[in-house]
């Protein structure tokens, strides 16, 4: 994702539970590469939503120059999430 713009992302309570409280951007996992981004007047700027299998796998995730505005939270994270250690 580069050079998106996500404004007033609205609930739909009809469908997932995800959607009652919706971002701008979602993302299944700490995969893909977000520059450049811009999230305005949503209820959550980002939300990243760790699935099963694929998705819970960190690869070649790049955040970079994003930015949240007028967002109840820029950034939400669930499950809470620890990195994995070098080794």
């Amino acid at each position: 994702f580069e050079h998106n713009l996500a404004v007033a992302a609205v609930p739909h309570p009809l469908l997932l539970g995800d959607d009652v409280t919706p971002a701008g951007f979602w993302l299944p996992g700490f995969t893909g590469i977000h520059r450049h981004n811009l999230a305005v007047g949503c209820a959550r700027g980002w939300k990243l939503n760790v699935q099963a299998g694929a998705g819970a796998a960190q690869s070649n995730f790049e955040f970079f120059n994003n930015t949240a505005i007028a967002c109840g939270f820029g950034w939400r994270l669930f499950p809470p999430h620890q990195p994995p250690t070098p080794n």
